[in-house]
Formats: C-alpha cells, structure tokens, sequence
C-alpha cells in the first residue's frame, strides 16, 4: 500500500483511506516514508512523479477495513481536487423497472441534491449504480458540483496486474483538455496483490465499496432487506468509520422496510424524513410472487389469474364513448396495443426525461395510457426499432381479433412488461396496406438469409427457447409491420378506434379524439 497527500481528498476521506488493516492475506501496508526509490514499482513512479508536477492529481491509499469482503488493496487518485470539501454520497438498492412511479424515491433524491452546500461540498457519482443517472442530471440542474467514481475493469488473476497498473497510469496521465482538468474525479486502481494464482473473489463491486465507505456523509434513499447497500451500511455504522450521524436514512415505509430502519437506526443512523409528498400516480400493478422467478412461469401468467380480463362493459357510456358489444377488429382492422415505457419516449431525449423524473412532471408518466394519449395528441405512431432484427424502425401491429387479444396478454419476465395490454389503437387495414404495411415473414436464420433489403424489416423469428428451455411460438401474435412512422393526421374519422379498460379514462382520451373510443371494464 502507497500513501501521498491522501488528506487531499477530503476533510475525512484520507482518514479512512489511511487506516491500516493486518486482517486478510494482505500483508500490512507500508509507510511511504519507508519506501526507497528502487523498491517502488514503475507504474506507480511515474504516477507520483506526474502528482507532483500537476497540482491538480492527488494520490491516495485505499485499504479495506475488511479484506476477506472487500478484496486486495488498491490506490484511489483524485483529479482535479485542487480544495478539499466534504465527499457526499446518495445511494440506493435497486428500484426496479417503473421507476416513473417511485415518486417517492425522487422526492428523496431531489431534496438530498438541492439542499447540498456547493461551496463546501461535492457529490459522488458512481457510474452503473442505481441513482447516477438521475444524480448526474440533478447536480447540474441544482449547481452542485460532481465527484466522478471510475473503476477498472476486473483483473482475473495477478499474473495481469502489473500490465493492468501500468495502463491505468497511463489512462491517468495522458493529456486532458481544459475542461478535464476541471472536473473532479475520483480513479480507483486495480488491485495491489502482493501473491501469485487467481484473486479471490470479493464479497461487494468496489464502486459499492468506495460510494458507502469513502464519503463524510451518505443519504440512503431506498435499501433492500441483506442487499449490498444494507450490508454496506451496516459495517460502516460497526466500524464506526465516522461518527454514526453522518449516514442519514430515508423513513419512508415504502423506501425502507420497518425492520431494516429499526435496525440501522439502532446502529447509529440519522432518520430523515419528508413531510410533503410527491405527485400521485397509478400504483404498479401487482404480480403473483412467482412471477418474477422465472421463465417457467409463462404459461400460468398467460392463465386468467395471472392476466387482465377484457369483459363487455354494461354501463351507459357518455356521448362519444362506446362499449365493445362485439369484435369491431375482426378482419376490417389492424391493432396496435401501447405498452408502459420505461425509458424516453421514441424523439424524446434521455435529458428530456431525466428532468421529468427529477421534477416528477406530469410527463414523466409512461404508462400505457399515457403512451396511448402521446398518441393521440402528436397524431402520429412512432417507429421503433427494440428487438427487430436489422435495427429497422417499425410499427407493430396484429390482425388477431379482441377476443384472441385476450390469450395474447401475457408478462415477459425477461423484460419485465406486459404484452398486449388493453390499451390501444385499431387502424383500418386497407388504408395501413395502402401506405406499405405488410405481414411479417415468420421464419428462421436461413429464412432471413433469403430475403432482400427491402423485406426483412418485415422478418419475425417464428420461434424462440427461453433459458428454462421452453418454446415460444410468435406467429400467434400475427404480426403486420409499417416501416417508419405511421401519420394518423391523415386518418378519416371511420379509419380508426381508440380503446381503454375504463370510462374515466376514455373519457380523458375523447377530449383530444378525432376518433371513436371504447371500453373494456378490467
């Protein structure tokens, strides 16, 4: 282990990164007082020789207060850490897919960001965590200043190190533009094996490692029940790296189980509290606890108790709203069912949505409905090309009729969603087939070999194996595709419906419909 200037990283940082730890096979760390010229390794000449001429590159030590969990030791160099402030840190368990209705979560995050103190204070952002992307865009909206974590790639075995180090460096080092200098990061080395063979495996990712031990203060938003934020945490608060006020938790039951707050804040933590709750949006809807173990389960969820029912609805619908009395798709009409989203929306960019998540906008809903009202109000169907072959955009449709949409309805565990939901558009098939849509070409490899450049944005694998190593047949689904975007402006009133589950929300949607709207009753 090799120490210079590790105060320079922050008011307590360069204490815990200057502890030293005789437990584990690592051997204990040496002053760097003690260490000769000769003795020191190349790679690590040249980056204390570089710190010394740049003002701007500061090394420090990193030794885990735990070695058989945390791994061998490593170096942690800041860059661009001219004034030491205090290292914050926001962190979180994973959140799951619908991240737009954890409005919670994001009043959580956005109060942590806001209330920072740009003068004194820094925040880290470990890229691939849960919250970097939305603390990314918050500490540019809120003028806070960011800490960038990087981390190397994995190293197998310590015959690679030495080659790992030296490039490391080198990444270091290399000329930087203005605006590099500028910005503060925080560059974990590989890691420093003094043994030969395979390195043993290390209990936590070391950008878990760094975000919940290296930082004066963390704020933890969301922690899952023996996940690596709660085991973090907790040997943070046992080792009592710092005094135990400087890890604040969340409150909220939804973000932290009871069980899990107790504990923590038995340990030492800081209960933090919001008194102003965010904006309500639908709640997600719930799922059968085995539905989410594996791909085995597609069957009983395509059963009536893991699926939506599509009855006829029995109500008086108000003018313009219809009840579905038959199958008004069958033959005449194209469908094409909307989907919750869990990303930007087709033309929207990732800054677009990352402010309507942050300020948790009325847009920042993505679910089917809200899809199927972007719809309506652009008059317009936008291509996409996730999961077609070729990268081509296009425009799915089905010529089942609504009764067989009901068998169609079933969760896919490996992309988390629900396919055919009831909610969409039905488009007159001749006037689709008039402007280029065509059925897909259901086939294989050799299949898609034969077909020329203008038909395989139509090809559809017939047929794919799940990892449990069951068949899924696609032509069930019947699939037409239009290449492109899909002009609805240019739709008569009698080429097309609207559908929805419920009245209330056809009615939402025959405000801004050029178009009849029915409804299904879940």
């Amino acid at each position: 282990m090799l120490v210079c200037d590790a105060t320079r990283v922050g008011p307590r940082t360069g204490r815990f990164l200057l502890r030293e730890s005789s437990r584990g096979p690592w051997p204990r760390p040496p002053s760097v007082i003690d260490q000769l010229d000769d003795e020191l390794p190349d790679w690590y000449r040249r980056l204390r020789d570089y710190a010394v001429a740049h003002d701007f590159l500061r090394i420090a030590g990193y030794t885990p207060l735990v070695c058989n969990q945390f791994g061998p030791p490593r170096l942690l160099v800041s860059v661009g850490m001219p004034t030491p402030k205090r290292l914050v840190a926001i962190v979180s368990s994973r959140v799951g897919r619908n991240i737009q209705e954890r409005t919670r979560w994001f009043d959580y995050l956005r109060h942590a960001v806001s209330s920072m103190n740009p003068q004194d204070e820094t925040l880290l952002i470990a890229e691939h965590t849960t919250p970097w992307r939305y603390l990314r865009r918050a500490a540019h909206l809120f003028g806070v200043e960011g800490t960038h974590l990087r981390v190397p790639s994995p190293v197998s075995c310590v015959e690679q190190l030495d080659a790992a180090l030296s490039q490391w460096v080198n990444d270091l080092i290399a000329p930087r533009d203005a605006l590099s200098y500028r910005r503060r990061l925080l560059c974990l080395s590989p890691p420093l094996a003094p043994m030969r063979g395979p390195l043993p495996p290390t209990r936590f990712a070391p950008r878990d490692i760094v975000s919940i031990m290296v930082p004066d203060q963390i704020n933890a938003l969301s922690i899952r029940p023996n996940g690596n934020v709660h085991q973090l945490v907790r040997i943070r608060l046992n080792e009592g790296i710092e005094p135990a006020g400087s890890v604040r938790l969340c409150l909220d039951p939804q973000l932290v189980r009871d069980d899990v707050r107790d504990e923590l804040l038995g340990r030492g933590a800081v209960g933090w509290a919001l008194l102003k709750r965010g904006p309500n949006t639908p709640p997600p809807r719930s799922l059968p606890a085995e539905s989410m173990s594996s791909e085995s389960t597609h069957d009983s969820l395509a059963s009536s108790q893991g699926r939506l029912c599509w009855q006829v609805s029995q109500a008086n619908p108000p003018d313009g709203v219809h009840a579905i009395l038959s199958s008004p798709a069958t033959g005449e009409f194209l469908t094409h069912c909307t989907r919750r989203r869990d990303g930007p929306w087709p033309g929207q960019s990732e800054q677009e949505f990352l402010d309507d998540l942050i300020w948790q906008s009325t847009s920042a809903d993505h679910s089917a409905l809200a899809a199927l009202q972007r719809i309506v109000k652009r008059q317009m169907l936008c291509a996409t090309n996730q999961a077609i072959r070729g990268g081509f955009g296009v425009v799915s449709f089905t010529s089942a009729s609504f009764d067989e949409l009901r068998a169609l309805h079933v969760y896919r565990s490996h992309r988390g969603r629900w396919d055919f939901e009831p909610y969409g558009i039905s488009i007159r098939a001749s006037w689709l087939a008039a402007r280029g849509a065509r059925p897909v070409v259901y086939g294989d490899d050799d299949t898609w070999q034969r077909l020329d450049s203008q038909s395989r944005p139509y090809f559809q694998r017939a047929t794919s194996v799940t990892r449990s190593g069951r068949t899924l047949d696609w032509t069930v689904e019947r699939e037409w595709r239009f290449w492109g975007n899909v002009p609805l402006y240019e739709l008569g009133p009698a080429d097309a419906f609207l559908f929805v589950p419920t009245q209330a929300e056809a009615l939402s949607l025959q405000e801004d419909s050029p178009w009849s709207v029915y409804v299904w009753q879940q």
